[in-house]
């Protein structure tokens, strides 16, 4: 495989780096799910476990050369338009695609202009104002700068590529998508936080079928993290600003049919061209 997509690992370096990611975050969260520990500080705290252990793995791994390169990916932006259109559109289809089925079943349409973000965004009512739109620019660097990348650099920065490396673009995806599930488990008893409100195993199958199309993005644009960056944003801003009707069954349905078609036009080998 491509050596940007696949980075040699010292024996144990990826089992050290999630027992520290998973330290770090729940080291946060389990303290705030029991009203320990401030759930806002608690949340960004949790949301920097993955990249700050991927950052300090990296440097014992491979000293700054290690970091030069992982680094680097944060700079990659010469990936083709095709992909920025995808990662900032795909969470948006999604969405409409299954409240617009879930309505010609038979459901009610879902109240567009009372989206989730005006209930769970931790914001004063007067920040509504005017609305819940002129907020979409500041949620969405929030986002970037918070959970997106706290935890990317971490995942498909330092973790992917060193699965990669041993296994196949599809096991790799499977692994990191189940430990990537199982990493945000506290946060379904953390009083207030949207995750919760999605069930455990709803929340691990839909990151499973998402690593699949991380890594898929990540193999096509040579290993860059911006796109990374940008869906893992554009799903939150998106789960936060347009109304959907709730029907994980439907949703995770759409998604597994458009992973599968990637597996069948790039392969599960290397999910590339």
């Amino acid at each position: 495989m491509n050596a940007h997509l696949s980075v040699p690992a010292r024996r144990f370096s990826l089992v050290a780096f999630l027992v520290l990611a998973f330290v770090l975050a729940w080291g946060a969260w389990i303290p705030a799910a029991l009203g320990l520990f401030p759930v806002t500080l608690a949340g960004l705290a949790g949301a920097w476990g993955p990249s700050l252990a991927g950052i300090a793995m990296t440097a014992a791994d491979s000293g700054r050369d290690g970091l030069r390169v992982l680094f680097r990916r944060l700079s990659q932006w010469r990936v083709g338009v095709q992909w920025y259109l995808f990662v900032l559109l795909w969470p948006a289809v999604l969405s409409i695609a299954v409240t617009g089925i879930s309505i010609l079943l038979g459901s009610a349409p879902p109240d567009f202009s009372n989206p989730p973000v005006v209930s769970v965004y931790p914001a004063p009512p007067e920040a509504f104002a005017a609305g819940f739109l002129p907020l979409l620019p500041l949620v969405f660097v929030t986002q970037l700068f918070g959970s997106s990348l706290g935890e990317e650099i971490g995942w498909r920065g330092f973790a992917l590529p060193r699965l990669q490396r041993r296994h196949s673009a599809l096991i790799s995806s499977l692994v990191l998508g189940l430990v990537w599930g199982i990493w945000h488990m506290p946060r379904i008893w953390v009083p207030g936080d949207p995750i919760g409100l999605a069930g455990l195993w709803w929340l691990v199958l839909g990151l499973v079928l998402n690593a699949v199309f991380y890594t898929w993005i990540f193999n096509s644009t040579g290993g860059s993290l911006i796109p990374v960056l940008l869906l893992h944003t554009t799903q939150a801003v998106t789960s936060l600003f347009l109304s959907e009707l709730p029907n994980p069954g439907l949703k995770h349905a759409l998604m597994a049919v458009v992973a599968t078609t990637v597996l069948v036009r790039f392969g599960a080998s290397r999910m590339t061209d």
